[in-house]
């Protein structure tokens, strides 16, 4: 099914009221179907209208028979995503939004409640590509900083986030952490790994790298940070930068 263009009536709607309908926001994994999970796959059979980019909606096999499926792309989420809410209100229908990956961990300083004033929201989790390339390179969570980063209002890098972030990744590394970076279509691992070099990190440092995790095409390759900053990697990416063995 297809949004018609239903009237603009939600922006009349009295944001105050108690919640009537429910936002999910789903993650997918990292773009393999089989990391699918069950409480997912629940969650979006309750949903009767769905917002999803278009590899999630075409590759993933999710069943999406009788529901309004509302496609995005780089240039549109911002609209769709406001067709979704409007509509969801206006037909008193529960909206299912497809995160590829972990929404807790990506896209980075969401607010879904912005997005979705007066809905009710369920987060619901799945494996991430940095959990993923994490096991890949047998090293633990609660050892290491989880950098992504964050967007501005109008989608690109969000700079003050930026510098906050690369602070804090300097003081990790020093303190004895692990640094596991998603990598950004304005921020790569290049230019990640070429920061932490002019910060005085050791060009031999052992860097693990994780492109497409979790798909057909997936590659694991354990490299120098010096090899990191001169390489071109693709722009789903990440990376494990291991902390100096004591």
């Amino acid at each position: 099914m297809k949004w018609n263009g239903l009237s603009k009536a939600a922006g009349c709607w009295d944001l105050s009221q108690p919640n009537k309908v429910g936002v999910s926001i789903i993650g997918t994994g990292p773009g393999n179907g089989e990391f699918i999970t069950p409480i997912s796959e629940r969650s979006l059979d309750e949903s009767q209208i769905v917002i999803g980019w278009p590899r999630s909606l075409r590759e993933l096999g999710l069943n999406l028979k009788q529901k309004v499926v509302l496609q995005q792309d780089a240039s549109t989420y911002q609209n769709v995503q406001y067709q979704s809410w409007e509509l969801g209100l206006i037909s008193n229908q529960d909206v299912a939004v497809l995160i590829q990956d972990d929404p807790t961990t990506y896209p980075a300083s969401h607010d879904f409640e912005k997005l979705f004033p007066c809905y009710k929201i369920e987060l619901v989790p799945a494996i991430s590509s940095l959990q993923l390339l994490a096991a890949a390179a047998c090293i633990s969570l609660e050892d290491s900083l989880l950098v992504v980063y964050a967007p501005d209002p109008q989608g690109n890098i969000d700079q003050n986030d930026l510098m906050r972030k690369r602070q804090r990744m300097i003081r990790s590394f020093r303190n004895g952490y692990n640094l596991i970076v998603l990598s950004d279509i304005e921020q790569t691992l290049s230019q990640t790994a070429s920061f932490l070099l002019k910060n005085r990190i050791s060009k031999n440092t052992e860097t693990v790298v994780g492109e497409c995790m979790g798909c057909a095409d997936e590659q694991v390759r354990t490299l120098t940070l010096s090899e990191v900053a001169a390489g071109n990697f693709h722009w789903i990416s990440c990376m494990v930068v291991r902390k100096e063995k004591n």
